[in-house]
Protein backbone atom coordinates (compact mmCIF):
# COMPACT_ATOMS: atom_id res chain seq x y z
CA UNK A 1 0.00 0.00 0.00
CA UNK A 2 2.72 2.39 1.07
CA UNK A 3 4.74 1.51 -2.30
CA UNK A 4 1.25 2.13 -3.91
CA UNK A 5 0.65 5.59 -2.60
CA UNK A 6 4.68 6.41 -3.65
CA UNK A 7 4.22 5.59 -6.85
CA UNK A 8 1.24 8.06 -7.19
CA UNK A 9 3.07 10.99 -7.51
CA UNK A 10 5.03 10.03 -10.26
CA UNK A 11 2.18 8.98 -12.12
CA UNK A 12 0.25 12.78 -11.90
CA UNK A 13 3.48 14.11 -12.53
CA UNK A 14 3.42 14.38 -16.13
CA UNK A 15 -0.36 15.13 -16.28
CA UNK A 16 0.60 18.71 -14.12
CA UNK A 17 3.58 18.87 -16.55
CA UNK A 18 1.33 18.90 -19.46
CA UNK A 19 -1.17 21.11 -17.73
CA UNK A 20 1.22 23.48 -16.89
CA UNK A 21 2.84 23.65 -20.94
CA UNK A 22 -1.27 24.50 -21.68
CA UNK A 23 -1.56 26.83 -19.09
CA UNK A 24 1.77 28.44 -20.74
CA UNK A 25 0.85 28.65 -24.13
CA UNK A 26 -2.93 29.97 -22.92
CA UNK A 27 -1.15 32.80 -21.61
CA UNK A 28 1.50 33.07 -24.37
CA UNK A 29 -1.71 33.64 -26.63
CA UNK A 30 -3.17 35.82 -24.22
CA UNK A 31 -0.30 37.98 -24.72
CA UNK A 32 -0.08 37.85 -28.54
CA UNK A 33 -3.38 38.76 -28.34
CA UNK A 34 -2.93 41.65 -26.67
CA UNK A 35 -0.09 42.98 -28.33
CA UNK A 36 -2.19 42.41 -31.40
CA UNK A 37 -4.80 44.65 -30.26
CA UNK A 38 -2.70 47.17 -29.01
CA UNK A 39 -1.07 47.02 -32.16
CA UNK A 40 -4.11 47.57 -33.92
CA UNK A 41 -5.87 50.45 -31.78
CA UNK A 42 -2.13 52.52 -32.04
CA UNK A 43 -3.06 52.04 -36.19
CA UNK A 44 -6.59 53.12 -35.15
CA UNK A 45 -5.18 56.02 -33.78
CA UNK A 46 -2.63 56.66 -36.17
CA UNK A 47 -5.49 56.44 -38.57
CA UNK A 48 -7.59 59.07 -36.97
CA UNK A 49 -4.94 61.50 -36.52
CA UNK A 50 -4.11 61.35 -40.48
CA UNK A 51 -7.62 61.86 -40.94
CA UNK A 52 -7.59 65.30 -38.38
CA UNK A 53 -4.47 66.38 -40.13
CA UNK A 54 -6.06 66.06 -43.62
CA UNK A 55 -9.40 67.90 -42.72
CA UNK A 56 -6.83 70.93 -41.32
CA UNK A 57 -5.61 70.75 -44.76
CA UNK A 58 -8.71 71.04 -46.59
CA UNK A 59 -9.94 73.36 -43.89
CA UNK A 60 -7.02 75.59 -44.50
CA UNK A 61 -6.58 74.99 -48.68
CA UNK A 62 -10.12 76.64 -48.29
CA UNK A 63 -9.63 79.64 -46.42
CA UNK A 64 -6.50 80.02 -48.26
CA UNK A 65 -8.72 80.18 -51.70
CA UNK A 66 -11.55 82.04 -50.07
CA UNK A 67 -8.70 84.42 -49.40
CA UNK A 68 -7.20 84.54 -52.42
CA UNK A 69 -10.30 85.35 -54.10
CA UNK A 70 -11.37 88.46 -51.89
CA UNK A 71 -7.43 89.58 -53.25
CA UNK A 72 -8.47 88.90 -56.51
CA UNK A 73 -11.46 90.80 -56.32
CA UNK A 74 -9.59 93.82 -54.02
CA UNK A 75 -7.04 93.92 -57.35
CA UNK A 76 -9.89 93.81 -59.98
CA UNK A 77 -12.01 96.94 -57.93
CA UNK A 78 -8.19 98.80 -57.77
CA UNK A 79 -7.23 98.55 -61.25
CA UNK A 80 -10.84 99.20 -62.31
CA UNK A 81 -9.96 102.44 -59.95
CA UNK A 82 -6.71 102.77 -61.58
CA UNK A 83 -8.25 103.25 -65.18
CA UNK A 84 -11.17 105.53 -64.01
CA UNK A 85 -8.41 107.96 -62.95
CA UNK A 86 -6.25 107.26 -65.96
CA UNK A 87 -9.08 108.14 -68.41
CA UNK A 88 -10.17 111.08 -66.72
CA UNK A 89 -6.59 112.55 -66.31
CA UNK A 90 -6.36 111.92 -69.83
CA UNK A 91 -9.63 113.39 -70.64
CA UNK A 92 -8.44 116.53 -68.45
CA UNK A 93 -5.93 118.81 -70.17
CA UNK A 94 -2.86 117.05 -69.29
CA UNK A 95 -1.26 119.82 -68.23
CA UNK A 96 -4.41 119.71 -65.01
CA UNK A 97 -2.65 118.36 -61.86
CA UNK A 98 -4.41 115.62 -60.62
CA UNK A 99 -5.40 116.86 -57.81
CA UNK A 100 -7.70 119.80 -60.03
CA UNK A 101 -9.13 117.05 -61.46
CA UNK A 102 -10.19 114.84 -58.65
CA UNK A 103 -12.00 118.13 -57.15
CA UNK A 104 -13.01 118.54 -60.29
CA UNK A 105 -14.58 115.00 -60.75
CA UNK A 106 -15.91 114.22 -57.26
CA UNK A 107 -17.29 118.08 -56.88
CA UNK A 108 -17.47 119.20 -53.13
CA UNK A 109 -15.46 116.22 -51.97
CA UNK A 110 -12.58 117.77 -50.18
CA UNK A 111 -9.45 116.70 -51.80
Amino acid sequence: MEHHLQQMPLSAHPTQQLQQQQLQQQQLQQQQLQQQQQRLQQQQLQQQQLRQQRQQQLQQQFQQQQQLQQQQQVQQQLQQQLQQLQQQQQSSSSTTPLRYSLKHTFGSLSV
